[in-house]
């Protein structure tokens, strides 16, 4: 029969204020010459809503059987800001919005409205809520596709996957559509434009540029944007902690600025950017590390799995027991026992989990004698090396900036960590080797360049790879 179908419906999700959680605060929606938006960058951050969508219709029938990729679909709405502005920066929260420079916030906010017949109209509810990185509200530009299941071919849960892609298709074409028929934003872009010089940098960058030390001024890079995209791989998910400023501990330069370009090159490579768990700044407590690493991951990884982790900011040596640590922004070195997260505990973590494979990248370094690493107060810096190798076979491979009693250091020109800048470089093209990027050659390629820098600087910086038996693994294909 084709009036029913035996589809699989899990609790549809309870509609929520998109601007909840956000830092933002609800903002009152405003109904919305083509001009171009090249000049804004944009921080982007996708909605409950639009999560709890993807997940619910990934569970029904019509995603199990591949009549839609919601995943590919709300990629296409994202595509929609690729497509027309400068960048697109993904963001959790409007908190990161100074930090990210960028010029725009956008609030993705899409509801799906599954229905289980083919006689029901299949709906697609898209909103984009823009606002100034001080949060002042711009325009709110709501849009709904709609497509009858009787027109897609086939029977039954084709019907309506096919109806429910249509539907998906006309809101991505309305929301393009609004954007460019908002008065509100054109006349925001020309505001913007007429604040800077040509080639000047972003609004937001500016302001952060005004407090920073100097050698701030120009925080990008030519690795910031990722030449190249994969298809979203719904197996690979990520842990991304960059922490630049402490509350009463020197700062690690650019460590901010590594996480959000890492992120940039994940989603490059796959993974989506709700498998990508993003803590930067002061948001990186010890808390928050501990629960996507020991929560969010083992509910959400399998034997298909590949895990990233990456971390960049000040590491510390337990002058005790020799082990490493990672400082969080509410880090002490003092009581790292309690404050810190030990490499040890991390690699017992990652180990634990049946993922297929596990890469660990650090931009950090242990010895306490300068650079990224800090050291308990009367302490001093240890003799002995730090042990980085996770010592777990082949499943967890690390990427360590430096040796256990080296420093790591940063490029101010690149305004990254020179190990960072490197291994995205390497990800750009550089390290591309018939074809592929495997860690070998992404090793192979970093490593002189990571030397060199640190050459000129007089110091010794020697990047790891742990175990050399894991340096086969492909991270990026041509």
């Amino acid at each position: 029969m084709l009036a029913l179908t035996a589809l699989t419906f899990a609790c549809a999700p309870k509609i929520k204020d998109p601007m909840a959680g956000l830092g933002i605060g609800a903002a009152s929606a405003r109904p919305s010459s083509s001009l171009d938006y090249k000049a804004l960058s944009v921080g982007l951050i996708i909605s409950e809503n639009t999560k709890n969508t993807a997940a619910y219709i990934g569970r029904s029938t019509i995603a199990k059987y591949g009549y839609i990729d919601i995943d590919k679909k709300i990629q296409d709405f994202v595509a929609v800001f690729r497509s027309h502005f400068k960048n697109v920066v993904m963001l959790q929260t409007i908190e990161e919005a100074p930090d990210a420079r960028v010029d725009l916030v956008v609030v993705l906010d899409v509801y799906a409205y599954l229905r289980s017949t083919i006689f029901q109209t299949q709906e697609v509810a898209v909103k984009a809520i823009l606002l100034s990185p001080d949060r002042t509200p711009i325009d709110s530009i709501a849009v709904e596709g709609e497509r009858r299941g009787t027109e897609g071919g086939g029977l039954g849960a084709e019907r309506i996957g096919t109806a429910m892609s249509f539907a998906a298709d006309d809101a991505r074409n309305l929301l393009e559509a609004g954007l460019f028929s908002s008065q509100k934003l054109q006349d925001f872009a020309r505001s913007a434009a007429a604040e800077k010089p040509e080639s000047a940098a972003p609004r937001a960058e500016r302001v952060a540029a005004a407090s920073a030390p100097p050698h701030r001024e120009n925080a990008s890079s030519d690795v910031d944007k990722p030449d190249y995209s994969a298809p979203e791989d719904p197996n690979k998910f990520a842990v991304v902690i960059g922490v630049e400023k402490y509350a009463s501990l020197p700062a690690a330069e650019y460590a901010d600025h590594d996480a959000q370009a890492v992120v940039n090159h994940l989603i490059a490579l796959g993974f989506a950017p709700r498998h990508i768990k993003v803590l930067r700044g002061q948001n990186a407590t010890r808390s928050k590390m501990a629960a996507y690493i020991e929560d969010w991951l083992p509910k959400n990884v399998t034997s298909k799995s590949t895990v990233f982790f990456y971390y960049s900011g000040h590491g510390s040596p337990d002058s005790k027991t020799s082990q490493g640590y990672l400082v969080p922004s509410d880090g002490d070195p003092e009581y790292l026992d309690r404050t810190g997260y030990s490499l040890n505990e991390l690699y017992k973590r990652l180990n634990a989990l049946p993922a297929k494979h596990v890469l660990v990248a650090l931009d950090s370094c242990f010895s306490g004698a300068g650079g990224r690493s800090v050291l308990a107060k009367g302490a001093r810096p240890l003799v002995t090396r730090i042990n980085l190798d996770p010592m777990s076979g082949d499943k967890i491979v690390t990427l360590a900036a430096a040796k256990g009693d080296q420093i790591s250091g940063t490029m101010t020109e690149q305004a990254h960590g020179a190990f960072t800048y490197y291994m995205l470089k390497g990800l750009n093209g550089a390290a591309l080797k018939n074809g592929e990027v495997t860690l070998q050659s992404l090793y192979q390629y970093l490593k002189p360049k990571v030397e060199d820098a640190a050459s000129l600087d007089n110091r010794d910086q020697v990047p790891q790879l742990f175990p050399a038996a894991g340096a086969g693994l492909v991270i990026r294909a041509r």
